[in-house]
């Protein structure tokens, strides 16, 4: 009986074709997995950034809708475009911004609102180093649900931790104080009372002595608890409204028929970063003739991160100094974040 032996196996170019075909299917495998990733991570980002700015919108269009003023010369609407020596200053006055190795940039680097005489497109804005930082009275109220009440609020973004906690990341927060409306106890006596707008008064001027706005004060229990008249300028760590908010802005107009004039931001240095709403002209020479009536419209403008971007931007900032170029964290915000816009009518 005769057995045949010839075996024939793979020559090496059938290897070597094998093979190559096989990197190249999962070479092409890989690209689409990392292709679907990447589009998911992205679209995740979109759909939590959108929440957020849809949400800040809806509260300010709620809050410019229920504002109050009255003709009596006091300031019931301001609004200021933030630099750094501000927001940074120490002491109890101070606003608690907190830099990081990297800060954003400061100057001209961080304020684009004019192009010549004409405002450039909203979605092309910088409004400064800490945006626009907007405090006005309403009578939309989150402690008082139940009825209108006269209280102040403040949008204001603030570079901090939002919590105590030593190892807390810093954030990029966009913050909605609210001022209650009187004091937080029935007895004027109680040790534990706390001022609110009835006590405080209504006059967001900052140049008025000891503005309770403004002032922080032990004695008067006006601090940066939930509620304070203080807390307008430094929020409480709780009155988050949207995180990662890198800017912030508004342009005010007045209306007269259809048409609009552009009361504020009409520059980029010195009284043209304040706006202040004095419904009694005649009672604005305290303010330097930057005074306007109380607005008819705003624009507003928000700017977000996408949860890859605030990745890198803190990675940015928290890289050992001197490594990092200033005009790169303008490259970076820009490219990983999300304007949004809305126009609101102010009630008059």
């Amino acid at each position: 009986m005769t057995f045949s032996t010839n075996k024939r196996g793979f020559t090496i170019l059938e290897l070597l074709i094998a093979t190559g075909v096989t990197v190249i299917v999962a070479g092409i495998m890989i690209t689409i997995v990392s292709s679907v990733l990447t589009g998911w991570n992205r679209s995740s980002g979109s759909l939590s950034t959108n929440s957020q700015a849809r949400l800040v919108l809806d509260v300010l269009a709620d809050d410019f809708q229920s504002a109050l003023y009255r003709p009596d010369g006091n300031v019931w609407m301001a609004a200021t475009i933030e630099n750094r020596n501000t927001l940074t200053s120490p002491g109890n006055n101070g606003h608690q911004w907190e830099d990081g190795n990297h800060r954003k940039p400061d100057g001209n680097d961080s304020i684009n609102l004019m192009d010549g005489a004409r405002p450039v497109d909203l979605r092309e804005a910088r409004f400064g180093f800490g945006g626009v930082w907007l405090r006005f009275f309403t009578s939309r109220s989150i402690f008082e649900a139940s009825e209108p009440v006269p209280v102040a609020v403040s949008y204001k973004i603030l570079r901090r931790q939002p919590t105590t906690a030593p190892n807390a990341e810093f954030v990029y927060t966009l913050y909605r104080s609210e001022v209650r409306p009187y004091r937080s106890h029935a007895n004027p006596g109680d040790p534990n009372n706390r001022p609110g707008v009835l006590e405080a008064g209504f006059d967001l001027n900052p140049n008025v002595a000891n503005n309770p706005f403004y002032t922080f004060s032990s004695a008067d229990n006006n601090q940066t608890n939930a509620g304070d008249p203080f807390s307008v300028t430094r929020p409480n760590r709780n009155s988050v409204l949207a995180q990662d908010v890198i800017d912030f802005g508004v342009r005010f107009y007045s209306r007269t028929g259809n048409q609009l004039t552009l009361l504020y931001p009409v520059g980029e240095t010195g009284n043209d970063l304040n706006f202040f709403a004095v419904e009694d002209q005649s009672a604005n020479a305290f303010l330097n003739g930057v005074t306007e009536p109380l607005p008819d419209v705003a624009d507003i403008f928000v700017r977000i991160l996408t949860p890859e971007g605030a990745k890198l931007i803190r990675n940015y900032e928290n890289a050992p100094a001197g490594t990092q170029h200033p005009r790169d964290w303008w490259a970076i915000a820009e490219e990983h974040s999300q304007v949004f816009t809305r126009r609101i009518n102010i009630r008059r």
